[in-house]
């Protein structure tokens, strides 16, 4: 809604990024592209409503989420790693908190991690 400042943001914007049917680049990209947003407020797809003093901090901790999911996997990918050995990584080793989404964020968590291991394996991100 523009002209209350208003984001109905779904599923690009929840507690914890979900990635599992995208590409994690892309949705970087895009949470970038709403920090250059002027919001009074954003909508989740999952979670509260984001006031303005909050918006940019759940920005930037998404991003940085997203970008070491992917280092984290690129990494594991490099050194020959299983993938069932970095589904053990717990969500906070991302940096996110383990109880950002509930009793979903771990299963979350692990669908991201499939999902970019498979995209970087096949060479799609």
């Amino acid at each position: 809604i523009q002209e209350e400042k208003i984001l109905f943001a779904g599923d690009l914007l929840m507690p914890i990024p979900l990635v599992t049917d995208g590409d994690v680049d892309l949705a970087i990209a895009s949470l970038e592209t709403l920090k250059g947003l002027s919001l009074d407020y954003v909508v989740q797809g999952h979670g509260g409503v984001l006031l303005k003093g909050e918006i940019t901090d759940v920005l930037e901790d998404n991003i940085r989420y997203l970008r070491n999911l992917k280092a984290k996997v690129a990494e594991a990918i490099s050194r020959k790693r299983p993938l069932e050995k970095l589904l053990k990584v717990k969500l906070e080793e991302f940096g996110k908190s383990p109880f950002a989404m509930g009793a979903m964020g771990e299963p979350i968590h692990k669908a991201n991690i499939m999902a970019v291991y498979e995209a970087l394996k096949k060479g799609l991100t």
